[in-house]
């Protein structure tokens, strides 16, 4: 992350995200964008999202779930980002891991309760891994929000 000299504030370069947890700290990784040279959230939020397609109603417990995203005619891959919010806190916090198109396990991407990530991934099928039940896309807190933009 490179600094302005004019005005001291973070320009980003590159493929970075910015991921903010409850607290309000905020930290940078390389990997997916989630902000563009301009600070600007890169999903397309007028586009309405590419739903699901069969999404159960919890995540598996302690095993990989796999969702996947309706299919758009004359496209290679279903969606191209991907945005992932664990809203788990109190007696039902749990980590998520997950992977694009392979499955998923402890050792994919990391998302902790109160965290949300947007990716700029290209996959038909997101997989996502918790050790407990949690709710997906569901109407009260406490669960996994998932929303993808071609």
């Amino acid at each position: 992350m490179a600094v302005s000299s004019i005005d001291k504030v973070p320009v980003l370069t590159g493929l970075e995200e910015r991921v903010q947890d409850n607290a309000g700290d905020t930290s940078m990784t390389p990997g997916a964008v989630l902000f563009d040279r301009n600070d600007q959230r890169t999903a397309p939020v007028a586009q309405t999202p590419v739903a699901l397609s069969g999404a159960p109603a919890n995540l598996a417990v302690a095993a990989d779930t796999a969702l996947t995203f309706t299919a758009t005619t004359g496209e290679a891959y279903s969606v191209r980002r991907v945005y992932i919010e664990n809203n788990s806190d109190g007696g039902t916090a749990a980590t998520l891991y997950g992977r694009f198109d392979a499955t998923a396990n402890p050792g994919g991407f990391k998302i902790r309760p109160g965290e949300w990530r947007s990716f700029d991934v290209p996959c038909n099928v997101l997989h996502l891994y918790c050790t407990s039940g949690l709710a997906l896309n569901g109407t009260t807190d406490g669960g996994i929000v998932v929303l993808g933009w071609l």
